[in-house]
Formats: structure tokens, C-alpha cells, sequence
């Protein structure tokens, strides 16, 4: 990683990442992480980015993919070039392009995850009709015939139905920025 050319980014141990923050607090973090490889003289290069206020405690590569294959530490110069020439994160500069990067980018996480990315968005950007629109999403895996593996997610979603339906939107916000400290302190990275 020291080796690697992250400009603006901050680098800790195989992460290299910045930060974008609403004008709610509510932040997500994008990077770049230095993956192992079964060959252990390559490694692997991810670029995602998480929302953290989701409740996550580690680095999630949902959102993302890798860039090249297997990279050899003794092509510097060839990695520091494709890292320079990769322009997807030129077009999330601010909160508002989520969205977007969501909609052009592979998800590898669950279908409920990526529908909550969607919801808590459009909630947090004050966009109650479509953060709602993606809640109810939700809550039609209740009748999944695996609803118990989604149970956690379905309570989430219909607790924001519960605040939407009250108009208690700061107390959404207040949520979403507690699982928020939670993340961070859980990712153990200074921001």
C-alpha cells in the first residue's frame, strides 16, 4: 500500500479512503482495499463504497468490484497507472451522486440490502415518498419463504414505515447517525 498511489485519499494498513458527509452527518466512505490472494505473491485491488450509517461493523464490498485480477507487487508503475485511470469515483463527489453510483455499479450483497441502500438514501436526503416506496420493498419479503433470514431488515424497514407514517423523521436521522457511530467504531478508522 505505501507503494500505491492513493491521492486524497487516507491510507491505513491495506485501505486507502476518503469521506463524503451530508449535511445530516450521515457519511459514506469510499476506498480502496488490498485483498488477499490464494497466490500468495498476488493480490487483489477492490474499490467500494459503504454507507455507514447501514448497521455494519466491517468493511463492506458490496457496492464495488475488483479492478484487473491478480496484481503482482512488482508491477508498481502498471497498478499506480490503472488506479490513476479509474474515473468512477470522480462522479461521487457529493451525497447526491449515491444514487447514481448505485444504479452503475455491481451489488453483491442481498437484494433486501440493496433495497435498503436505496431507502435510507432517499430518506436521509428527505425523500420520504421514495424512501418509503423502498421500506414497503422490504416488507414484502415477509412473505419470502426464507422471511426469518431477511428478519432483521423487515423490522428495520417497518420501524421507518413507523416513523414516516408519525412524521418522525429526526428520529429516523437520529437512528441512522447511531448505527453510524456504531460502524465507525466497529471499522476502527478515524474519521
Amino acid at each position: 500500500m505505501k507503494m500505491l498511489s492513493f491521492p486524497s485519499y487516507t491510507k491505513k494498513g491495506r485501505l486507502a479512503y476518503s469521506v463524503i458527509e451530508h449535511e445530516s452527518g450521515a457519511k459514506l466512505l469510499k476506498g480502496f482495499y488490498l485483498d488477499s490472494s490464494i497466490n500468495e505473491d498476488c493480490f487483489f485491488l477492490q474499490y467500494f463504497v459503504q454507507s455507514l450509517f447501514d448497521p455494519f461493523p466491517h468493511l463492506n464490498f458490496s457496492l464495488g468490484n475488483r479492478l484487473g485480477g491478480h496484481l503482482n507487487p512488482s508491477e508498481i508503475d502498471k497498478i499506480n497507472n490503472m488506479i490513476n485511470s479509474f474515473k468512477d469515483f470522480e462522479r461521487l463527489t457529493c451525497f447526491s451522486d449515491y444514487i447514481p453510483f448505485l444504479n452503475a455499479h455491481p451489488y453483491y450483497g442481498s437484494d433486501v440490502s440493496r433495497l435498503k441502500c436505496y431507502a435510507f438514501h432517499y430518506y436521509l436526503q428527505s425523500d420520504f415518498e421514495n424512501s418509503r416506496i423502498y421500506f414497503n420493498k422490504i416488507l414484502d419479503f415477509e412473505t419470502h419463504p426464507n422471511s426469518d433470514w431477511f428478519e432483521d431488515d423487515i423490522n428495520i424497514a417497518r420501524e421507518f414505515v413507523g416513523f414516516l407514517d408519525s412524521y418522525s423523521y429526526d428520529k429516523g436521522r437520529e437512528k441512522l447517525l447511531q448505527w453510524q457511530k456504531e460502524t465507525i467504531r466497529g471499522l476502527k478508522i478515524d474519521i
